[in-house]
């Protein structure tokens, strides 16, 4: 399983870059489940988030968050997989230095469980 999205590698996107800050959003209709984006000093912004479907369920976390506005020197992924009872759950974690994002997505089994990593088009960007 490959821990980023099918988009772009977050390790080589974000090397060298520095995190100004950090957004979550939690989405009403469920049709994420959530994302969590992070903004850089150059303007951009950087989203790891499950593309949901109907049966599954999706968790995160953040921890380190005292890292922010330092650059970003190595960068890590781990991905565990579990059954259950009545389905799947896998865990992914990614770590960049000190901060690092958990994301647990469970489902009933049939659905992929991998996290996404793309670059957001910001709101200033798309009137360009």
């Amino acid at each position: 399983t490959q821990p980023f999205g099918k988009y772009q590698d977050f390790g080589t996107t974000l090397l060298g870059r520095t995190i100004v800050s950090i957004e979550t959003v939690c989405e009403v209709d469920r049709s994420y489940g959530g994302h969590v984006v992070l903004h850089t000093s150059d303007g951009r912004a950087f989203a790891f988030y499950h593309d949901q479907c109907c049966c599954e369920d999706t968790e995160h976390w953040i921890e380190g968050a005292d890292s922010i506005g330092k650059p970003i020197e190595t960068c890590s992924s781990s991905v565990t997989a579990s059954e259950y009872v009545h389905g799947t759950a896998t865990e992914t974690n990614f770590e960049l230095d000190g901060l690092r994002l958990k994301f647990i997505v469970s489902s009933n089994g049939y659905y992929g469980e991998s996290i996404e990593f793309d670059e957001v088009i910001l709101d200033t960007e798309k009137s360009k």
